[in-house]
């Protein structure tokens, strides 16, 4: 029984109409140093924002956004434990949805793993997302993984979990099976793989992590709905959605700094508002390069998400993005495609 591969976790399921959904980088900081980590998270990696700044902005979502989930990532989480718990519970009291990544090292602990379920069960967490592949396993044991599933077995409010892997021979197939078969009868699990992209430390460690991609063509090319999960990183970068934050602040996928928690809808407003997730959600990106006109599909990419990166991350190609999308070929498009949905209402 191969894991089940879904073509968008449950939290991109979006309404393209609206964001409903936030991702936020508690801390880049991490106790392993994966040699695939996208966000180049480490054990000097730098914390993220202070507890107050993240319950304000719980308040303002809350009062006043269409958002119902928020997705805490980092680094690892669990290493802001006590925020981490804290946030849950203020999240959960505000119908919001609790999300939480993390590389289940706290598992190692029986008696830890069980405190941190019962605690954050109790606390209203909606999901946990747990990654699960051969290069996390290289730091994490198959038991310590193993121990959080025996321990949401043992609660009284059983969450329900994702398996997030990776697509090929970096997928631990055998285990995920097993877990699968030993704990999905009392446990709701989902499996969630994709391929790996090639940023932060994978791009540096691409020979030996074996990437290898495909050739795409026009025909590749969908809405990306992606940039209706928009992301704040550990420094309150807001970004377009996650992906787009390893191509820097000055990369036209990020709206600037959200220093003001309370100022939530203003950037909900720019990032609904803003040409390029308005063509990128309608259109999708393989057309937006094909504008540029330098730019070529040549080449193998293991998705369209990273052909979109690998193009973007050029800072010419950067620079001209900023053009083509304010131009009026892109603005009669654009005002088409309103035209268009407003036709259907």
């Amino acid at each position: 029984m191969k894991p089940q591969k879904r073509e968008q976790p449950s939290y991109a399921q979006v309404d393209p109409n609206r964001l409903n959904a936030i991702g936020i980088q508690l801390t880049n900081k991490c106790n392993l140093t994966c040699r695939h980590c996208g966000a180049d998270s480490s054990p000097q990696g730098k914390s993220g924002p202070c507890i107050k700044w993240i319950c304000d902005l719980i308040n303002a979502i809350s009062d006043k956004t269409d958002i119902d989930t928020l997705m805490i990532t980092g680094g690892e989480p669990f290493l802001r434990y006590s925020d981490l718990l804290r946030m849950t519970e203020k999240g959960a009291k505000s119908n919001l949805k609790i999300e939480v990544v993390t590389n289940g090292y706290w598992g190692k602990d029986t008696k830890l793993a069980q405190s941190n379920i019962n605690e954050l069960a109790e606390a209203g967490l909606y999901q946990l997302t747990i990654s699960v592949d051969r290069i996390h396993q290289e730091f994490i044991e198959e038991k310590n993984i193993e121990n959080i599933f025996k321990a949401i077995q043992g609660c009284r409010k059983k969450i329900p979990i994702i398996i997030y892997t990776l697509d090929g021979e970096l997928c631990n197939n055998a285990f995920i099976n097993y877990i699968e078969t030993r704990y999905a009868p009392n446990i709701d699990i989902a499996v969630f793989s994709q391929p790996l992209l090639p940023v932060g430390r994978a791009l540096v460690n691409n020979n030996s992590l074996s990437i290898v991609g495909n050739n795409l063509t026009e025909s590749d090319n969908h809405p990306c709905h992606l940039v209706l999960f928009p992301f704040i990183d550990h420094e309150k970068n807001w970004f377009l959605c996650s992906n787009s934050s390893t191509l820097g602040t000055e990369s036209p996928f990020c709206l600037g700094v959200i220093e003001d928690p309370f100022s939530v809808n203003e950037f909900i407003d720019r990032h609904l508002r803003s040409n390029l997730c308005r063509f990128m959600k309608n259109i999708g990106p393989i057309e937006l390069i094909d504008l540029l006109e330098e730019e070529k599909l040549e080449g193998r990419y293991v998705s369209v998400c990273d052909l979109c990166l690998q193009k973007f991350r050029r800072e010419k190609t950067a620079h001209n993005l900023c053009k083509i999308i304010s131009s009026e070929e892109v603005l009669d498009a654009l005002h088409f495609i309103d035209n268009e949905l407003s036709s259907n209402a």
